[in-house]
């Protein structure tokens, strides 16, 4: 079983921040018994993250990609991977709800545009994001796995840690 890992951000890309998210994820996955096999990081840019899409669907099992879930214009990984796949979004009441306490917590308001963080493919498996707004997901087909993370790493470290390895070892036959 192989994987590749996609990172999304211009702040990669640029060498704002170093893409701590790709070493951390190669690091569990190969523990895992997966092996990775591609790094990928690419702007915030339609057409690049499909074009990234594209090759590793190409040639990769369990694809992850990390950043782009927040709720900002630029965050556009969720929707460009799924709407390329042909997976249409709709509001997670669950999600929506999570978010919406999330800031109700803190005493605000949800803004408007959190709301996108709510929407995901119907036959997705969600992961909660337990320390900020972006929640997580998979998708399986056949035998591959679409797999999309929050971009802050303490938001990644932790639903990798508490959602994505168990949903992944089902993937992996040998450690």
């Amino acid at each position: 079983m192989n994987c590749e890992i996609i990172t999304v951000g211009s702040e990669i890309t640029t060498g704002d921040i170093t893409n701590t998210n790709a070493a951390f994820l190669s690091e569990e996955l190969t523990d895992l018994g997966i092996e990775v096999n591609y790094q990928t990081a690419v702007d915030d840019n339609a057409g690049r993250i499909i074009e990234a899409l594209r090759a590793a669907v190409s040639r990769s099992h369990i694809i992850i990609f990390t950043g782009g879930l927040g709720p900002t214009p630029d965050d556009i990984t969720k929707e460009t991977v799924f709407k390329a796949v042909g997976l249409e979004l709709s509001r997670n009441e669950q999600s929506f709800e999570r978010i919406k306490k999330y800031f109700e917590a803190k005493g605000e308001q949800m803004p408007a545009a959190n709301e996108k963080q709510a929407m995901f493919p119907k036959s997705a498996k969600i992961f909660e994001n337990s320390c900020g707004t972006a929640d997580g997901c998979a998708v399986r087909s056949g035998t591959q796995c679409l797999v999309l993370l929050p971009g802050p790493p303490r938001e990644m470290k932790s639903m990798f840690l508490e959602y994505v390895l168990p949903y992944l070892k089902s993937f992996s036959k040998e450690v």
